[in-house]
């Protein structure tokens, strides 16, 4: 691996972006969690479940309904910095 980074500067870079975003991705999905565990300990138990009842159609619908324009707008940005 060290061989590759030494070829490819821009390699090593990638990398660290790579690692600080998937450390930043474990940390929210931390805090996350810990925010859902206290609201469900403030409101109860079954207030939570009307809760999640209501928030899961909208954390499910959402991505879906987008059909993954973030990625198709990244790769196209992409593609197009590429052609330059």
């Amino acid at each position: 691996m060290t061989a590759h980074v030494a070829a490819h500067p821009d390699l090593d870079v990638v990398l660290r972006g790579a690692g600080v975003v998937f450390a930043i991705q474990i940390v929210g999905a931390a805090l996350s969690y810990f925010a859902l565990v206290l609201l469900a300990r403030w409101i109860g138990a079954g207030q939570y479940g009307v809760y999640a009842f209501y928030i899961a159609p909208l954390k499910t619908g959402i991505p879906m309904l987008t059909r993954g324009d973030c990625v198709i707008k990244v790769r196209s940005y992409a593609i197009r910095e590429k052609l330059r």
